[in-house]
């Protein structure tokens, strides 16, 4: 069947996305993709069908989610002058990257703005269906400002990651999590939370000079109360980081369309995209 997407027509999307993402849901019109299937769930690893069911309802909100924040934090009043990073390539760790919705993010907002940068992306995902989105990701993108470079097969619990430096020798300067911190936090008090991100960053920092963690999440309490953390983490503070600077956009509400016609998903929200995005970006560097 062929896809037809209303937002290419409007100039909302691009080719470029639109097939990455029509490559990744294969089987995606089977009516039970969509209806529910995580609900009470925890935060297991998915797992084959269960990838595209996530796909279908997550990306939806995930993706313009994601792209508000980038967009925030990068391109400061449009102008595509980033203030974070002087050099021309940028390397940039995804934690918990799902069917890579940041690279895509990223994908669908640089064409807008005139840049000067190159992403190359590590991706941190453990879930195997999912691995196989990003490899479709990097068989299918064309955007060359935009790379995943490695697809590292680890959770950021697992002492393995922690403990195996060469996935950080890189020197990263921007660590994303995205829709991952609440699995983090589960079970967790914030100080906890605060005490693996210093574990982690701190070993990512030891090949860099400084780092930009950016946290994005929605209004998910049942997990980890979200809003509550990202209001606190400066409060809280980090064992042996220190915190640079700070941006900020907690529980802000926007209504986007850019994926509201589109035919890759059933979704119970057709009409519009309303969600509450909560994030928070420090720039880190050790004490």
């Amino acid at each position: 069947m062929d896809m037809i997407c209303r937002n290419i027509i409007n100039g909302l999307c691009n080719k470029n996305v639109h097939n990455i993402i029509e490559k990744m849901g294969q089987n995606r019109f089977r009516e039970n993709f969509v209806g529910g299937l995580f609900s009470g769930l925890t935060y297991s690893v998915f797992e084959g069908e269960d990838c595209i069911q996530y796909l279908q309802e997550y990306v939806p909100f995930h993706l313009p989610q994601i792209e508000y924040v980038l967009r925030e934090v990068y391109v400061p009043e449009g102008m595509g002058e980033s203030r974070y990073f002087a050099n021309p390539t940028i390397n940039i760790m995804d934690v918990g990257s799902g069917p890579a919705t940041v690279p895509l993010a990223f994908c669908r907002l640089i064409p807008k703005y005139i840049h000067k940068h190159r992403f190359k992306i590590t991706t941190v995902e453990a879930s195997e269906g999912f691995n196989n989105m990003i490899n479709v990701f990097k068989a299918t993108n064309t955007n060359e400002s935009v790379e995943i470079v490695n697809n590292l097969k680890y959770n950021i619990l697992d002492d393995n990651f922690i403990n195996d430096e060469s996935p950080f020798k890189i020197g990263y300067n921007w660590i994303i999590i995205a829709n991952s911190i609440s699995a983090i936090g589960q079970g967790r008090s914030n100080h906890d939370v605060n005490k693996i991100l210093n574990n982690f960053i701190s070993n990512v920092l030891y090949y860099s000079d400084k780092v930009l963690l950016t946290i994005i999440e929605g209004s998910l309490k049942q997990y980890f109360d979200i809003p509550t953390y990202l209001s606190e983490i400066e409060k809280i503070g980090f064992d042996d980081l220190k915190i640079m600077k700070t941006v900020s956009s907690i529980d802000c509400q926007e209504e986007f369309q850019y994926i509201a016609y589109c035919k890759f998903y059933k979704t119970k929200y057709p009409d519009y995209y309303k969600p509450h995005i909560n994030s928070k970006s420090l720039l880190l560097e050790l004490k």
